[in-house]
């Protein structure tokens, strides 16, 4: 069953290829890992892949955040954080979850064809100190980044999740 679920899902994503392929970034507050991947995803990977953002409880992104995205020439822009639910009723070909705390906090998906989870570090449960916390966010950032620069790739042959 298991098989036939991720041959389908395969199918699903080949058929999408002349188009975008669909990819939601959840992460608990929608103020970091998910606005990174979303933005490393649009610069890197638009002619592929669309992304889109949420969390399950947004708080706003820090300052901190657009600066070290700045530093590697990837700009927020007017990104805000939003709610899961501004996203429904879109069908992504996958949810990629990114940070335990989500994946505590993330209802069930019945929305996206395959979902992938992603143990990122909450910048929340990292460093103590301003200097601490830059470090954690940049290799954060680095991570969230050579992740993006797999896709699709990496999306195509993650193990199943659970």
């Amino acid at each position: 069953m298991v098989a036939s679920a991720v041959s389908a899902i395969k199918l699903c994503a080949m058929k999408h290829r002349a188009a975008h392929i669909k990819v939601l970034f959840l992460c608990a507050d929608n103020a970091c890992l998910s606005q990174m991947a979303e933005a490393f995803t649009n610069r890197l990977k638009s002619d592929r892949l669309a992304a889109y953002s949420a969390g399950v409880a947004p708080a706003e992104i820090t300052r901190l955040t657009r600066q070290v995205l700045a530093e590697v020439g990837c700009d927020l822009g007017d990104q805000r954080p939003k709610h899961l639910r501004e996203l429904e009723g879109i069908a992504f070909d996958y949810a990629v979850i990114l940070g335990r705390r989500a994946v505590e906090m993330t209802p069930a998906l019945s929305g996206a064809a395959r979902v992938v989870h992603l143990p990122f570090r909450d910048p929340i449960e990292v460093a103590n100190s301003p200097n601490e916390r830059r470090a954690a966010l940049c290799n954060l950032r680095d991570g969230i980044r050579e992740f993006v620069e797999s896709l699709p790739w990496d999306l195509e042959h993650h193990e199943e999740d659970e």
